[in-house]
Protein backbone atom coordinates (compact mmCIF):
# COMPACT_ATOMS: atom_id res chain seq x y z
CA UNK A 1 0.00 0.00 0.00
CA UNK A 2 2.68 1.98 0.71
CA UNK A 3 4.76 1.73 -2.67
CA UNK A 4 1.23 2.01 -4.19
CA UNK A 5 0.87 5.83 -2.60
CA UNK A 6 4.37 6.85 -3.83
CA UNK A 7 3.51 5.62 -7.24
CA UNK A 8 0.35 7.80 -7.26
CA UNK A 9 1.17 11.21 -6.01
CA UNK A 10 3.36 12.24 -8.64
CA UNK A 11 0.00 11.36 -11.17
CA UNK A 12 -2.50 13.20 -8.82
CA UNK A 13 -0.25 16.34 -8.88
CA UNK A 14 -0.17 16.49 -12.98
CA UNK A 15 -2.48 18.71 -13.74
CA UNK A 16 -1.59 21.48 -10.62
CA UNK A 17 1.88 21.47 -11.93
CA UNK A 18 0.68 21.90 -15.68
CA UNK A 19 -1.93 24.55 -14.53
CA UNK A 20 1.11 26.40 -12.63
CA UNK A 21 3.59 26.19 -15.72
CA UNK A 22 0.98 27.53 -18.32
CA UNK A 23 0.92 30.41 -16.23
CA UNK A 24 -1.60 33.48 -16.61
CA UNK A 25 -1.53 37.02 -16.88
CA UNK A 26 -4.10 40.16 -17.98
CA UNK A 27 -3.95 42.51 -20.36
CA UNK A 28 -5.99 45.63 -21.48
CA UNK A 29 -8.31 46.47 -24.80
CA UNK A 30 -7.83 49.29 -26.30
CA UNK A 31 -9.87 52.22 -25.28
CA UNK A 32 -13.27 53.17 -27.69
CA UNK A 33 -14.85 50.46 -30.30
CA UNK A 34 -11.94 50.45 -32.61
CA UNK A 35 -11.44 49.28 -35.56
CA UNK A 36 -8.10 47.90 -34.79
CA UNK A 37 -7.62 48.52 -39.05
CA UNK A 38 -10.02 48.60 -41.79
CA UNK A 39 -9.91 45.50 -44.00
CA UNK A 40 -8.46 46.00 -47.38
CA UNK A 41 -9.95 42.94 -49.38
CA UNK A 42 -12.11 43.01 -51.76
CA UNK A 43 -15.91 42.93 -51.12
CA UNK A 44 -17.72 40.24 -52.84
CA UNK A 45 -20.12 40.70 -55.80
CA UNK A 46 -23.24 39.32 -54.30
CA UNK A 47 -22.45 42.42 -51.99
CA UNK A 48 -21.53 44.80 -54.65
CA UNK A 49 -24.77 44.10 -56.75
CA UNK A 50 -26.92 43.37 -53.41
CA UNK A 51 -27.78 39.81 -54.36
CA UNK A 52 -28.20 36.04 -52.87
CA UNK A 53 -28.27 35.74 -49.01
CA UNK A 54 -24.92 37.86 -48.14
CA UNK A 55 -21.18 37.04 -49.02
CA UNK A 56 -18.11 36.74 -47.53
CA UNK A 57 -14.54 37.13 -48.73
CA UNK A 58 -11.68 36.25 -46.03
CA UNK A 59 -8.45 37.67 -46.97
CA UNK A 60 -4.45 36.14 -47.02
CA UNK A 61 -2.62 36.10 -43.59
CA UNK A 62 0.16 38.03 -42.64
CA UNK A 63 2.48 37.73 -39.91
CA UNK A 64 3.09 41.28 -37.85
CA UNK A 65 6.31 41.39 -35.81
CA UNK A 66 5.28 43.03 -32.14
CA UNK A 67 5.02 42.40 -28.54
CA UNK A 68 3.91 39.81 -29.03
CA UNK A 69 3.96 39.53 -32.43
CA UNK A 70 0.58 37.96 -34.36
CA UNK A 71 -1.08 36.83 -37.61
CA UNK A 72 -3.99 38.86 -38.80
CA UNK A 73 -6.72 38.15 -41.12
CA UNK A 74 -9.25 40.93 -42.69
CA UNK A 75 -12.49 40.10 -44.45
CA UNK A 76 -15.94 42.03 -46.23
CA UNK A 77 -18.88 40.95 -46.60
CA UNK A 78 -22.93 41.87 -46.19
CA UNK A 79 -25.97 40.51 -45.07
CA UNK A 80 -29.37 41.65 -46.65
CA UNK A 81 -30.15 42.85 -43.21
CA UNK A 82 -30.21 46.52 -41.95
CA UNK A 83 -27.76 47.86 -39.46
CA UNK A 84 -30.82 48.34 -36.57
CA UNK A 85 -31.35 44.11 -37.12
CA UNK A 86 -27.91 43.38 -36.98
CA UNK A 87 -27.58 46.02 -34.07
CA UNK A 88 -30.25 43.90 -32.29
CA UNK A 89 -28.64 40.76 -33.03
CA UNK A 90 -25.26 41.54 -31.19
CA UNK A 91 -26.75 43.07 -27.98
CA UNK A 92 -27.17 41.01 -25.23
CA UNK A 93 -28.31 38.32 -24.56
CA UNK A 94 -27.87 37.36 -28.55
CA UNK A 95 -24.76 38.77 -28.93
CA UNK A 96 -23.81 36.69 -26.44
CA UNK A 97 -24.11 33.60 -28.08
CA UNK A 98 -22.85 35.21 -31.78
CA UNK A 99 -19.78 36.02 -30.02
CA UNK A 100 -19.30 32.97 -28.80
CA UNK A 101 -20.36 30.74 -31.82
CA UNK A 102 -16.73 30.00 -33.59
CA UNK A 103 -15.66 28.57 -30.67
CA UNK A 104 -18.31 26.77 -29.66
CA UNK A 105 -16.71 23.40 -31.20
CA UNK A 106 -13.52 23.71 -29.42
CA UNK A 107 -14.38 24.90 -25.90
CA UNK A 108 -17.03 25.49 -23.09
CA UNK A 109 -18.36 29.02 -22.27
CA UNK A 110 -19.13 30.95 -19.29
CA UNK A 111 -19.98 34.47 -19.77
CA UNK A 112 -21.28 37.46 -17.43
CA UNK A 113 -21.91 41.16 -18.38
CA UNK A 114 -19.79 43.98 -17.74
CA UNK A 115 -21.13 47.74 -16.77
CA UNK A 116 -19.47 50.72 -18.91
CA UNK A 117 -21.82 53.70 -19.14
CA UNK A 118 -19.78 54.29 -22.42
CA UNK A 119 -20.62 50.86 -24.32
CA UNK A 120 -23.98 50.06 -24.04
CA UNK A 121 -23.31 45.94 -24.95
CA UNK A 122 -20.45 45.34 -22.49
CA UNK A 123 -19.51 41.41 -21.83
CA UNK A 124 -16.89 38.78 -21.06
CA UNK A 125 -16.85 35.41 -22.58
CA UNK A 126 -14.32 32.91 -20.66
CA UNK A 127 -13.27 30.31 -23.15
CA UNK A 128 -12.59 26.55 -21.38
CA UNK A 129 -11.11 24.42 -24.17
CA UNK A 130 -12.05 20.42 -24.55
CA UNK A 131 -10.13 18.52 -22.74
CA UNK A 132 -8.68 17.37 -19.63
CA UNK A 133 -5.38 18.81 -19.81
CA UNK A 134 -6.35 21.87 -22.47
CA UNK A 135 -9.41 22.78 -19.32
CA UNK A 136 -6.49 24.27 -17.78
CA UNK A 137 -5.82 26.74 -20.39
CA UNK A 138 -8.89 29.06 -19.88
CA UNK A 139 -8.70 32.77 -20.87
CA UNK A 140 -11.83 35.71 -20.82
CA UNK A 141 -12.27 37.79 -24.13
CA UNK A 142 -14.12 41.28 -23.30
CA UNK A 143 -16.79 42.70 -25.56
CA UNK A 144 -17.83 46.41 -26.38
CA UNK A 145 -20.39 47.43 -29.15
CA UNK A 146 -22.00 50.35 -29.62
CA UNK A 147 -23.75 52.32 -32.58
CA UNK A 148 -21.01 55.10 -34.01
CA UNK A 149 -23.37 56.76 -36.39
CA UNK A 150 -27.20 57.31 -37.02
CA UNK A 151 -30.00 57.72 -34.36
CA UNK A 152 -30.70 54.59 -32.23
CA UNK A 153 -33.61 53.75 -33.38
CA UNK A 154 -31.83 53.96 -36.96
CA UNK A 155 -28.34 53.38 -36.62
CA UNK A 156 -26.19 53.69 -40.08
CA UNK A 157 -23.21 52.02 -38.59
CA UNK A 158 -22.25 49.93 -35.38
CA UNK A 159 -18.58 49.25 -34.32
CA UNK A 160 -17.95 45.87 -32.19
CA UNK A 161 -14.07 45.73 -30.40
CA UNK A 162 -13.00 42.86 -28.20
CA UNK A 163 -10.04 40.89 -26.85
CA UNK A 164 -8.11 38.53 -24.46
CA UNK A 165 -7.92 40.30 -21.56
CA UNK A 166 -6.78 37.60 -19.00
CA UNK A 167 -5.90 34.32 -18.80
CA UNK A 168 -3.38 31.69 -20.05
CA UNK A 169 -0.21 33.08 -21.10
CA UNK A 170 -0.21 30.36 -24.03
CA UNK A 171 -2.55 32.36 -25.70
CA UNK A 172 -0.83 35.80 -25.96
CA UNK A 173 -3.03 37.66 -28.13
CA UNK A 174 -6.18 37.59 -29.45
CA UNK A 175 -7.95 41.16 -30.93
CA UNK A 176 -10.56 42.07 -33.26
CA UNK A 177 -12.81 44.34 -34.23
CA UNK A 178 -16.07 44.19 -36.23
CA UNK A 179 -17.74 47.76 -38.49
CA UNK A 180 -21.37 47.47 -39.61
CA UNK A 181 -21.87 49.62 -41.95
CA UNK A 182 -25.68 50.72 -43.71
CA UNK A 183 -24.84 50.11 -47.13
CA UNK A 184 -26.24 53.62 -48.53
CA UNK A 185 -26.91 52.24 -52.47
CA UNK A 186 -29.12 49.44 -51.36
CA UNK A 187 -31.38 49.82 -48.79
CA UNK A 188 -31.45 47.18 -45.66
CA UNK A 189 -28.43 45.57 -46.72
CA UNK A 190 -24.94 46.18 -44.41
CA UNK A 191 -21.45 45.65 -45.16
CA UNK A 192 -19.72 43.87 -42.54
CA UNK A 193 -15.34 44.64 -41.97
CA UNK A 194 -14.10 42.22 -40.12
CA UNK A 195 -10.78 41.97 -39.03
CA UNK A 196 -8.85 39.47 -35.99
CA UNK A 197 -5.59 39.05 -34.54
CA UNK A 198 -4.04 36.04 -32.96
CA UNK A 199 -1.06 34.43 -31.65
CA UNK A 200 -1.27 30.63 -29.79
CA UNK A 201 2.36 30.53 -28.96
CA UNK A 202 2.45 27.64 -32.15
CA UNK A 203 -0.46 25.81 -30.56
CA UNK A 204 -2.31 25.54 -33.79
CA UNK A 205 -2.19 26.60 -37.38
CA UNK A 206 -2.96 30.25 -36.79
CA UNK A 207 -4.22 31.30 -40.22
CA UNK A 208 -6.33 28.38 -40.61
CA UNK A 209 -8.04 29.16 -36.97
CA UNK A 210 -7.68 33.01 -38.06
CA UNK A 211 -10.15 31.72 -41.17
CA UNK A 212 -12.62 29.29 -39.50
CA UNK A 213 -13.00 32.08 -36.82
CA UNK A 214 -13.91 34.69 -38.67
CA UNK A 215 -16.12 32.59 -41.15
CA UNK A 216 -17.90 30.99 -38.09
CA UNK A 217 -18.64 34.51 -36.18
CA UNK A 218 -20.27 35.41 -39.80
CA UNK A 219 -22.09 32.25 -40.35
CA UNK A 220 -23.54 32.73 -36.48
CA UNK A 221 -24.77 36.45 -37.38
CA UNK A 222 -26.34 35.57 -40.17
CA UNK A 223 -28.43 32.35 -38.63
CA UNK A 224 -28.71 35.08 -35.84
CA UNK A 225 -30.46 37.55 -38.02
CA UNK A 226 -32.39 34.81 -40.08
CA UNK A 227 -33.92 32.96 -37.38
CA UNK A 228 -34.12 34.92 -34.72
CA UNK A 229 -31.97 32.14 -32.12
CA UNK A 230 -28.64 30.02 -32.29
CA UNK A 231 -29.57 26.63 -31.18
CA UNK A 232 -28.85 25.19 -29.11
CA UNK A 233 -27.44 28.03 -26.88
CA UNK A 234 -23.41 27.33 -26.09
CA UNK A 235 -22.61 30.60 -24.20
CA UNK A 236 -25.89 31.40 -21.60
CA UNK A 237 -25.47 34.53 -19.10
CA UNK A 238 -26.18 33.11 -15.45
Amino acid sequence: MIRSSRVLLPVVLIAPLLLAACGTETSDLPPGLGPIALADVALPADCANATGVGALNIGPARGVLGNPSYTERKARGCVPFSVAKVWQAIQVPTGVDVAFWPERNESDCEAWLLVDPAYPVNFITKEIPHGGIQSHYTFEITWRAGITKGPDSAPTEVKMLYGKTSGTSEVPKILGSMVFTADAAHPNWTTVDIVRQLNTNGHSDDPAKLESWIQGFYDGLQIQLATGALLPRYCVLP
